[in-house]
């Protein structure tokens, strides 16, 4: 449930990020071109800026997404293994999983409170 929840946010990370390189790249090649040459017009320039945008975009988010997949395969796994005291788990990270593993699941059924005679 938890992988799941994580890899539909993550799709919409990756388009909000695919969108955000291409706008930026865009724009600030905008600006540059029209700075370094007034007297042209900037369709041409920002519609290759778009494609070169896009590539990049593409190559980067494939990248960060599978980064992001395979550190969280790895938290659940380590997490469900219990045992947080090897040198694979960072400092900062053990702490996190040790609280997430000490938690206690909520059961599906709820005990009945005991009656007092």
């Amino acid at each position: 449930l938890r992988f799941g929840t994580i890899a539909a946010l993550g799709g919409m990370i990756h388009a909000i990020g695919f969108m955000f390189i291409m706008v930026a790249t865009c724009v600030i090649g905008y600006f540059l071109e029209r700075e370094m040459h007034p007297d042209i017009s900037p369709f041409m320039p920002v519609l290759c800026f778009l494609v070169v945008s896009y590539e990049v975009a593409d190559l980067f988010m494939s990248v960060f997404g599978l980064a992001v997949d395979t550190s969280l395969q790895c938290f659940i796994a380590c997490e469900e293994m219990g045992d947080v005291n090897d040198d694979f788990v960072p400092a900062s990270l053990k702490n996190f999983v040790n609280e997430k593993k000490t938690k206690p699941k909520p059961s599906a059924v709820e005990d009945k409170p005991a009656t007092e005679e």
